[in-house]
């Protein structure tokens, strides 16, 4: 299965997921085996090769991950989720289960391959079956609606996901990994994407640092940015954009505000 570009090169800018660079971590450590029971690997079956994303179990039957996952250029993909995994490509790991998609929403502001807005860059998977909770396999909570107001500045966060280490790499990372780093101001955010448009990162956005020259780079879109707070993790983030080409240089991570979309997605799964 080719592994497609998810975690959109922005010089490239947003493409669909069977031809677009997926970000994935760089400069951060393995996981243990299910230290982020959330953590999802989707599969999008095309006609005879495949791609992959990341995304995060929020209920028992729904997967949040980014709209160009979603939304591969060709007609009518096939999804499927792998939870309870750690060394991705080993498909008889204990603990570990496949559930296919049934049905797929994308965010009506998602405009596919605009070359100069990401807004909307978030969707929902419906699973055909609930998934098996088990110590290895948990939802994560979505931020709290006061959170709504916070900008998340300077907050220490963890993003996870199955890409490549380091710029140049020809395959994914076996095992899941993450980097923890702090989030920086989107004005900070925007001075490194001006070569694409100063609103090509906007107010939906929030931004991994990158210091340290820890980040994504090709391979984990739709992936997790959690905070952890006193009473458990929350989901405040997902793997929207970076600057591929060059992934260990310090450019911060682009991740889609979880709290901006917040009443979509409850409405979403509440009428579904």
């Amino acid at each position: 299965m080719r592994t497609a570009v998810v975690l959109v090169g922005v010089v490239a800018a947003l493409i669909g997921a069977a031809s677009a660079n997926m970000v994935k971590i760089v400069g951060g450590n393995e996981a243990y085996p299910h230290q982020f029971p959330w953590q999802a690997g989707v599969r999008i079956h095309l006609d005879e090769e495949g791609a992959s994303c990341g995304g995060s179990l929020i209920a028992e039957d729904w997967v949040l991950t980014a709209a160009h996952c979603a939304e591969p250029p060709i007609e009518q993909p096939r999804f499927s989720v792998v939870l309870g995994a750690h060394h991705i490509f080993n498909n008889t790991e204990e603990g570990r289960v496949t559930i296919d998609v049934d049905k797929v929403f994308v965010h009506p502001l998602w405009k596919g391959q605009k070359p100069n807005s990401t807004a909307g860059d978030i969707a929902l998977f419906k699973l055909k079956q609930k998934a098996p909770l088990s110590a290895s396999i948990q939802t994560i909570r979505l931020p709290r609606e006061e959170q709504k107001r916070d900008s998340f500045w300077r907050k220490t966060v963890t993003i996870s996901g199955w890409g490549l280490e380091r710029t140049g790499d020809k395959t994914n990372a076996p095992v899941l990994r993450y980097a923890i780093n702090k989030i920086v101001s989107n004005l900070y955010c925007k001075l490194f994407y001006l070569f694409k448009s100063f609103n090509f990162v906007g107010d939906q956005n929030v931004c991994f640092s990158g210091w340290g020259w820890k980040g994504g780079c090709n391979g984990d879109s739709g992936g997790p940015m959690v905070l952890y707070e006193d009473d458990g993790p929350t989901l405040i983030g997902v793997a929207s954009f970076a600057f591929v080409y060059a992934c260990n240089l310090g450019f911060p991570t682009a991740y889609t505000r979880t709290t901006t979309y917040l009443d979509w997605i409850n409405e979403t799964i509440q009428k579904h």
